[in-house]
């Protein structure tokens, strides 16, 4: 986590919080990760062009955690996507950083080349 820690409002007692069925994204249960409604994650790649000092591809990522909408359209978990800029959220989730967002945001599914490797900073991998 990044800056200081402090309870929220939606604070109930332990573990436990008060929130809105709208600021769930994501629930774990026995099957593993689920999004919720027409949330998505994506996983950055890294950049491996020569002539950038990015560490990671722009607006491009890996579909970690889909949903049934982008099911329909044939966008599955593994796929290469390219998404709207500004509509992601980052999150840290089991150390590794995703960004979520709503399954409209993704806009094109590329043809997966095989060389795509996954982009986590290290920093992520403390938690």
């Amino acid at each position: 986590m990044k800056g200081k820690k402090k309870k929220s409002r939606s604070f109930l007692k332990d573990n436990y919080y008060l929130c809105a069925l709208d600021q769930i994204y994501l629930y774990k249960n026995n099957n593993g990760w689920n999004s919720i409604n027409n949330r998505c994650f994506i996983q950055p790649i890294k950049d491996n062009q020569d002539l950038t000092v990015d560490k990671e591809r722009s607006l491009i990522g890996i579909l970690k955690y889909g949903n049934s909408s982008l099911e329909a359209l044939k966008i599955n978990p593994g796929d290469v996507v390219g998404f709207k800029p500004n509509g992601e959220w980052e999150f840290l989730i089991d150390n590794e950083r995703l960004y979520c967002m709503k399954s409209n945001d993704i806009v094109i599914k590329y043809e997966r080349k095989g060389d795509e490797e996954k982009y986590n900073p290290s920093w992520a991998q403390s938690g």
